[in-house]
């Protein structure tokens, strides 16, 4: 049954849901900490609401999320299975949210976060181009979520070469179709060499052990 679009209660689902979810975290000492440091804009998996949830956070390695490559050369159709595991669930619409800090033109005093929104009906829509140049869209590199109405699970991307899945570790590794312990390999191996933060890879890995 297709619900009526209504981009503005969407938009507030998303933001609502983002609020609860995200937390702006800085690095301190090689570990995400929630305290003090403007100097990056890091939102990512709120600790609070990952153990309410009970969830395990599942590091991936590509920020491209249409496809995870494999070193044996196999790939797993990342977008394609969040679309077929959706379904099959009973959800049926996408929700993607796109973060980025702000400057509040009327004052510097304020804090400000840019919101993007959308709602995907995944019936009819592919998600997988959300990560492709349209004649109406580009894809945003930078900070994105990415759950189904359900809240089955929550992704996060930064578009470059990290991301992760947050949910039921279980259900997690059958979308996926790999383990946990592979997930945290292949991410360690894939961005250790071309890391820019080196305290980065290890402050990840941590995070995601406090949930494992």
């Amino acid at each position: 049954m297709n619900q009526p679009k209504n981009e503005f209660a969407d938009y507030m689902t998303a933001l609502r849901f983002i609020a609860f979810s995200v937390c702006i975290y800085s690095m301190s000492k090689g570990r995400l900490s929630e305290t003090g440091g403007d100097d990056r804009f890091l939102a990512f998996f709120s600790r609070a609401f990952l153990r309410e949830r009970q969830w395990a956070v599942v590091p991936l390695w590509e920020g491209d999320l249409r496809a995870l490559q494999m070193e044996d050369g196999k790939r797993i159709e990342l977008l394609d299975r969040v679309r077929s595991f959706s379904s099959q669930n009973g959800s049926n619409f996408l929700h993607v949210a796109a973060l980025d800090r702000a400057q509040w033109e009327y004052s510097p005093d304020f804090s400000a976060v840019t919101v993007a929104a959308r709602k995907l009906d995944l019936s009819v829509e592919d998600p997988n181009r959300l990560f492709e140049t349209t004649p109406n869209s580009l894809p945003f590199w930078g900070t994105n979520f990415l759950w189904p109405d359900s809240e089955r699970f929550l992704i996060y991307t930064d578009g470059d070469n990290v991301s992760f899945v947050a949910g039921n570790r279980r259900e997690i590794e059958e979308l996926l179709g790999v383990s946990y312990s592979y997930c945290v390999e292949r991410f360690v191996s894939s961005n250790v060499a071309h890391q820019t933060q080196p305290d980065l890879i290890n402050a990840y890995v941590e995070f995601c052990a406090e949930f494992e």
